[in-house]
């Protein structure tokens, strides 16, 4: 089997890793067109698991940044909402005009 890149073969690394060891019961091989990684050889299982390893990592530390950038933009709508609140408790009531003040 041919692959375009590895990181779209599975969902994560012990998939990926089933995935390979299951071709290779049938006796399919994997290769990627993007590294030249061939799974017939024990370098390629290799940089396979190796490869995945990293890929799962980015892939949690990027969610992780997510999940905290979301709750930073939480933290700063709620103090912006608190800041603007505050500045309009300060400011003067504005009343209406009344026929008086046109005078």
């Amino acid at each position: 089997m041919v692959v375009n890149r590895l990181t779209r073969l599975g969902r994560n690394t012990v998939h990926t890793i089933q995935l390979v060891e299951e071709f290779n019961w049938w006796g399919l091989h994997l290769r990627t067109l993007d590294l030249g990684i061939d799974s017939r050889t024990p370098a390629g299982k290799m940089v396979i698991g190796v490869f995945f390893n990293f890929n799962q990592y980015e892939r949690e530390n990027n969610r992780e940044k997510s999940l905290a950038g979301i709750e930073l933009a939480k933290h700063r709508a709620n103090t912006w909402a608190d800041l603007r609140g505050a500045m309009l408790r300060k400011l003067p009531k504005l009343r209406k005009p009344s026929s008086e003040d046109s005078r």
